[in-house]
C-alpha cells in the first residue's frame, strides 16, 4: 500500500482568527482492491469571513493495494493575521 501525503500550507499576513473545519473520512473497503483515491482540497479564505476556525481531520483507514493521495493547499487571503491552522493526521494501514 502507498499513501502519499502533501500538505502546502501557506499563510499570508493580514488573516486573523480564521477557523475553517474540513473533515474527511475515507474508508476502502476490501472489494475495491487496487484502487486509486485522489483527494484535492483548495480552501481560499476570503476578507468577510474574519474571526473563523479551520479545523482539517483527515482518518482514512486503507486495505490492500491501495494507493491514497491527499493534497491540501489551504491559502489565508491579506488581512487575516494571528491565524491557527490546526492539522490533524489519522492513517491506519491494514494488511
Amino acid at each position: 500500500t502507498t499513501v502519499k501525503i502533501v500538505l502546502n500550507i501557506s499563510i499570508v499576513e493580514l488573516y486573523r482568527n480564521i477557523t475553517v473545519k474540513i473533515v474527511l473520512n475515507t474508508s476502502i473497503i476490501e472489494q475495491h482492491r487496487n484502487t486509486t483515491v485522489k483527494i484535492v482540497l483548495n480552501t481560499s479564505i476570503i476578507e468577510r469571513y474574519r474571526n473563523t476556525t479551520v479545523k482539517i481531520v483527515l482518518n482514512i483507514s486503507i486495505i490492500e493495494n491501495t494507493t491514497v493521495k491527499i493534497v491540501l493547499n489551504i491559502s489565508i487571503i491579506e488581512q487575516y493575521r494571528n491565524t491557527t491552522v490546526k492539522i490533524v493526521l489519522n492513517t491506519s494501514i491494514i494488511e
